[in-house]
């Protein structure tokens, strides 16, 4: 009876040391599973606090973003704006520069014209002054004819005082009748006589007067 008692006190000894090893043993696992709690617990912690700044580094990030797109926006326009005002200074100075341009081929074409008319009046002037000293020469020769048909010293004295040479004449022609050693190579020198004054007495008289005479 004793015997079976102690083996049941064994059996009740093992089971309570198996019991105290399992109590052990989940102890453990519970102050394992309380620490995981404990570092689950922390990392929920630091995820609420990391989705909180990540919320507002989203939000920080979404208002850059819109106040990027704002301004972005806003330097397009105001890029448009100044191409646009751009685009229409260079219309103008293009519209300015081909009213300078017509301007100045109009002013060109005027020059040219007046020029021209310049060019017409001068050549006009040159035939009415050539003209006019014909018509000069014709008068002084006409009147010289008439006069050497009846004196020829005579005439020689009109001339120098046509001339502005009557001193010299004077003192060479001497008294009116006397033989006349008078020549003209002081007048022709100084280019006095109108011009083809003698071609046009060649031609006029020399039945009536010897003009190769009064030239030497």
């Amino acid at each position: 009876m004793k015997a079976r008692h102690s083996d049941e006190i064994a059996l009740i000894r093992k089971q309570l040391a198996d019991k105290e090893r399992l109590v052990l043993q989940y102890t453990d696992r519970l102050v394992a599973a309380e620490a995981k709690d404990s570092e689950i617990a922390l990392l929920q912690e630091t995820l609420a606090v990391e989705k909180k700044k990540y919320r507002l580094f989203e939000q920080t990030v979404c208002s850059q973003m819109s106040s990027s797109a704002q301004e972005k926006a806003f330097l397009q326009r105001k890029c448009e704006q100044e191409l646009a005002s751009t685009e229409k200074r260079c219309s103008q100075v293009e519209m300015e520069r081909n009213q300078n341009l017509q301007s100045l081929q109009q002013y060109k074409n005027e020059s040219q014209n007046r020029n021209r008319k310049m060019d017409h009046l001068m050549k006009s002037n040159a035939l009415l002054e050539k003209r006019v000293k014909e018509i000069e020469t014709t008068a002084v020769c006409c009147s010289f004819l008439q006069i050497c048909s009846s004196d020829g010293c005579k005439a020689l004295l009109l001339i120098a005082q046509l001339t502005g040479v009557a001193g010299n004449i004077t003192r060479t022609v001497g008294l009116a009748g006397t033989k006349s050693y008078v020549t003209l190579s002081d007048l022709i020198a100084k280019d006095c006589l109108p011009s083809g004054f003698f071609l046009y007495l060649d031609l006029q008289c020399s039945d009536r007067l010897s003009v190769a005479n009064l030239k030497q």
